[in-house]
């Protein structure tokens, strides 16, 4: 089983390589099938210094800095770190009909893509660690942690992401910033994905 990803617009493209969407700052990379979702499905709840994003209609939510932006509606939501010089961190939530397939299988795919070198702007692709199923207890799920170097930036960009399977759909959270500031933006990323939770 392979997907093969489709390119989308340039400013919110590197990213959606991995599953229906890898993020990166403002770009966007999708595969064929991606499900958008009506607006007034979803709402955003203030917290502290957190918001919620929330989709009824696909039934999750995930919580992410009160101060980042929304950045386009390529995909399901796309996120970014305001003020930020350059490549921002970012956070891409993406759905895609997948009937038949677990988590693992379509993380495996996506990361097989990348690593082929079928992913223009991507390449190099080097994982961190080996992926990790049950991120969400009771779920079909799996978080994987990666690298890839972008002949865009010129640079690496560090990947953490979570892939869920809910009936037919494949649901794909993915938080990205450039490697070079991973050491000031993992724990914020981390803190991302491990608040998804299914409605």
């Amino acid at each position: 089983m392979r997907f093969y990803p489709r390119r989308r617009s340039r400013p919110a493209m590197v990213a959606a390589a991995f599953a229906a969407a890898l993020i990166v700052a403002g770009w966007a990379l999708g595969f064929a099938g991606s499900v958008g979702f009506p607006r007034a499905q979803c709402t955003v709840a203030a917290a502290a210094a957190e918001r919620e994003y929330i989709n009824r209609e696909h039934g999750f939510a995930f919580r992410y800095p009160a101060d980042w932006q929304r950045q386009s509606d390529s995909a399901l939501i796309s996120l970014r770190e305001p003020g930020s010089t350059g490549f921002p961190a970012s956070v891409n939530a993406a759905l895609e009909r997948r009937a038949g397939v677990s988590a693992r299988q379509y993380a495996e795919a996506s990361a097989q893509t990348v690593s082929s070198g079928l992913v223009r702007g991507l390449g190099d692709f080097r994982p961190e660690g080996a992926g990790a199923p049950g991120a969400l207890p009771g779920t079909d799920s799996w978080v994987i942690r990666f690298s890839c170097y972008s002949s865009e930036l010129r640079e690496r960009v560090y990947f953490h992401q979570l892939t869920v399977v809910r009936g037919e759909h494949v649901i794909v959270l993915t938080a990205a910033c450039l490697n070079s500031r991973r050491a000031q933006s993992a724990s914020v990323l981390d803190r991302v994905i491990s608040s998804f939770r299914l409605m």
